[in-house]
């Protein structure tokens, strides 16, 4: 059911292989000179914060300047490896793509 909402207007959209997604892509224009660091993540990666609430977003920035991706993402798998049923923290399969670029602008 889920899947079938994808790139819908009664469902959500994602980057795929569909023109139809980039048109209703969420874009956001922001001043540079207010910007000191870009963490741009995957659904899959920003888990960590907003499906799994292991880290606020300023220690997801934190983690991310001073410790790097690795750990961050042994938090996610250890999250779903740990909930293999899928039955603590709802989603489609046990591990979704996590990709994240940190990116210190300062």
């Amino acid at each position: 059911e889920n899947r079938s909402k994808m790139n819908s207007e009664d469902g959500y959209y994602i980057l795929e292989h569909d023109v139809n997604a980039i048109q209703n892509g969420i874009y956001r224009e922001y001043r540079v000179d207010n910007i000191k660091e870009i963490l741009m993540m995957s659904d899959g990666f920003s888990s960590i914060h907003n499906k799994y609430d292991l880290l606020s977003v300023e220690d997801l920035l934190a983690k991310s300047k001073n410790e790097g991706m690795k750990p961050l993402l042994k938090m996610i798998r250890d999250v779903e490896e740990s909930d293999p049923k899928i039955e603590t923290y709802k989603r489609l399969r046990r591990h979704d793509d996590a990709t994240a670029v940190y990116i210190n602008v300062d």
